[in-house]
């Protein structure tokens, strides 16, 4: 999602050591002070938003968007990391990768349904189709699985198949 806040127009690498701040549990005193501080913010600041600091609110909007975003593509990519340390292959742990990425993409939304809902019966409904959105997401993620399952076991048919031949 493209984002045009103070906070999302400043470079990468400031934004990512202030996410690893609010991870850290940094108050947003703090984390202001540090980023006002800093040379590059200051300078983006004064291009595009008159020199106006970043502020509570533009944190507090940070902090429900771009950092939400951030934890998640972390959770991914650290999930990619386990995957690849073990038995999956490169591409199968890209799917699984891309797969939870999708699956907190729909528990984002649902967040944001069930905030935006105040009917009960509204609600009960975005949770069943959003049940049904992961349903459908983990089944076919199975069947895939299943299919390369079986043409694993072809081959090592083939293979034992192609060595008793030699014998």
């Amino acid at each position: 999602m493209g984002r045009n806040g103070k906070i999302a127009r400043l470079p990468v690498e400031i934004r990512t050591e202030l996410n690893v701040r609010l991870r850290d549990g940094q108050t947003g005193r703090v984390v202001l002070g540090w980023l006002n501080g800093l040379e590059p913010v200051r300078t983006v600041l004064a291009k595009e938003f008159k020199g106006a600091p970043v502020n509570d609110p533009n944190l507090t909007a940070w902090r429900t968007s771009g950092y939400v975003e951030w934890e998640e593509q972390e959770t991914a990519l650290k999930l990619g990391q386990e995957l690849r340390g073990g038995v999956m292959s490169d591409e199968e742990a890209g799917m699984e990768v891309a797969f939870t990425a999708v699956t907190l993409k729909v528990a984002e939304l649902s967040r944001f349904m069930m905030r935006k809902e105040t009917e009960p019966e509204k609600q009960w409904e975005w949770l069943q189709r959003a049940n049904r959105m992961l349903c459908r997401l983990r089944r076919d993620r199975c069947r895939e699985m299943e299919l390369k399952v079986e043409q694993r076991r072809l081959e090592l048919r083939g293979q034992i198949g192609s060595a008793e031949g030699q014998l």
